[in-house]
């Protein structure tokens, strides 16, 4: 009897030993959690709007793969430039904001991208350089006078139009805008890929 009793004595002290050694490792779990909830709470947000773009990006670019990605980032700048240098041709593309910009960037970069200004710096001759400049310089100063209707334009837009749906007669007007600086890009694209494939000429020494 005795013996049975120590055995049982024992028994009983290892099956104590393991409930409370799994309370601790349960106490312990909790206090991490506890722990990793109050840093979280604690982060700013825009540390947690910074992350949670972060991740997005990651998760694109693993679906996408890496040449779309790095595409699209090259991409993005010339996109934004588009975007207020060219208004909407239909309703479905009406932006308010986008569209009070444009009355201010439109004459630069139709200019711009005609090659009418900023040519200079395509001569390696300094006279040729300066004639370049002085021949572009009415047409700056032309474009910065206009800069002061631009802006009367820009902010007739943000104080009249309405958010979902401009005057029917402004969209007539800026559909044929449109057209016009879609020509403008395309003349400038259609410069670059020239340029590229003079460089890839001069690379590979082909005619």
């Amino acid at each position: 009897m005795v013996k049975f009793a120590a055995n049982s004595s024992g028994i009983s002290d290892e099956h104590v030993d393991r409930i409370t050694e799994a309370k601790q490792r349960e106490t312990a779990a909790m206090n991490f959690s506890n722990n990793v909830e109050g840093d979280a709470g604690a982060a700013e947000p825009d540390q947690i709007y910074v992350a949670s773009r972060l991740r997005n990006v990651l998760k694109r670019t693993r679906e996408q793969g890496v040449l779309n990605t790095v595409s699209e980032i090259l991409a993005f700048p010339f996109d934004v430039l588009r975007q207020i240098t060219i208004p909407p041709p239909d309703y479905e593309n009406y932006d308010k904001n986008k569209l009070a910009i444009i009355p201010l960037t439109i004459g630069f970069a139709f200019c711009l991208l005609m090659g009418f200004i900023g040519q200079s710096h395509l001569y390696t001759d300094e006279e040729e350089k300066n004639e370049q400049r002085k021949s572009e310089w009415p047409i700056v100063l032309t474009l910065m006078i206009l800069l002061i209707p631009g802006l009367a334009l820009s902010v007739f837009i943000k104080m009249t139009f309405y958010a979902s749906q401009p005057p029917e007669w402004f969209m007539k007007i800026s559909a044929i805008v449109c057209f016009l600086m879609s020509i403008a890009w395309i003349n400038f694209a259609a410069g670059c890929v020239v340029d590229m494939l003079k460089v890839f000429g001069f690379i590979t020494t082909l005619p």
